[in-house]
């Protein structure tokens, strides 16, 4: 069943993924002293993720494929008629965990 939100979905999620990145380290600009150790370790996961993203996108040279032509079906009827054999918890902490998975 296709939702009315559907297309809207994912830019609503970026933006709101993007907010929090962007008040990670809020608290740095706040207290009234700046510290750039605290400044660093709040943003730092910003520059690690763009520089991994381009360096794998030269290493490999892939193509920026657009969503609408991205293949999401290509094998997937093999992965849905995979059997997986049934697993019992052995104990409390097997069956909270199956419970929760």
């Amino acid at each position: 069943m296709k939702s009315p939100f559907q297309p809207y979905l994912a830019w609503i999620s970026l933006i709101f993924f993007s907010i929090i990145v962007i008040f990670n380290g809020w608290e740095v600009f706040t207290k009234g002293g700046w510290s750039t150790t605290n400044f660093i370790i709040a943003y730092i996961g910003i520059p690690i993720y763009f520089g991994l993203f381009f360096f794998w996108k030269i290493f490999k040279k892939t193509k920026w494929v657009k969503s609408s032509e991205a293949d999401l079906w290509t094998g997937k009827a093999a992965i849905d008629a995979e059997v997986w054999p049934e697993e019992h918890p052995r104990n409390v902490f097997e069956r909270f965990w199956f419970w929760v998975a």
